[in-house]
């Protein structure tokens, strides 16, 4: 019996996921913009800096380009979901339908299936999102809520990342494959 590292010989990545769990959260959610430990602790937080889907990725140019990172619980029947992005080149318009720096979070319950998406301005009952104060870069948040007794579903987080507005097909960032749908499985704790 071997022990430790499997060895993999493929001619492409082999990709790997596993469910992930939802803290509860200790008290409401403040849906503001900021990402402070009061709300978001440090150790919610997943950083993405090597996408395992990127659509457009000849625009993409690695971590230097541009990373991700995203944190999810839940309180009341709502899923909380904060997305911070550090880009080398932040590209915003007053326009929220012109094509800019957007996040995108993709919610699929037994039920239904959610996209929520947001650029910097976005502020409604359930979403904000602005610039980040000392570096490149956006803040959102989402308040998603959850089917009654909804226990497992699946999340993806996306990013399209505008580098050049010129460019009519920007590179789109996702944490997970849209189409593997046994990736990106979530169980809520108890």
């Amino acid at each position: 019996m071997q022990h430790g590292p499997a060895a993999i010989r493929a001619g492409r990545p082999v990709l790997v996921d596993w469910i992930h769990s939802v803290p509860r959260a200790a008290g409401p959610v403040a849906l503001d913009g900021r990402l402070d430990s009061e709300n978001w602790a440090l150790g919610l937080f997943t950083t993405v800096t090597r996408p395992m889907f990127i659509k457009e990725s000849w625009d993409w140019h690695g971590p230097q380009d541009g990373v991700f990172r995203f944190a999810v619980q839940q309180h009341g029947g709502v899923l909380h979901v904060a997305v911070e992005t550090t880009d080398d080149k932040l590209v915003t318009a007053a326009d929220p339908a012109a094509l800019q720096d957007k996040i995108i979070v993709v919610l699929q319950t037994s039920g239904s299936t959610t996209t929520a998406e947001a650029v910097v301005g976005t502020k409604t009952k359930n979403t904000i999102c602005q610039p980040r104060g000392e570096s490149s870069g956006m803040v959102a948040q989402f308040a998603l809520p959850l089917p009654a007794g909804e226990k497992t579903f699946r999340l993806n987080i996306g990013w399209v990342d505008v580098d050049r507005p010129e460019n009519t097909k920007p590179s789109i960032l996702w944490w997970r494959p849209p189409a593997a749908l046994a990736f990106g499985q979530f169980l809520m704790d108890e």
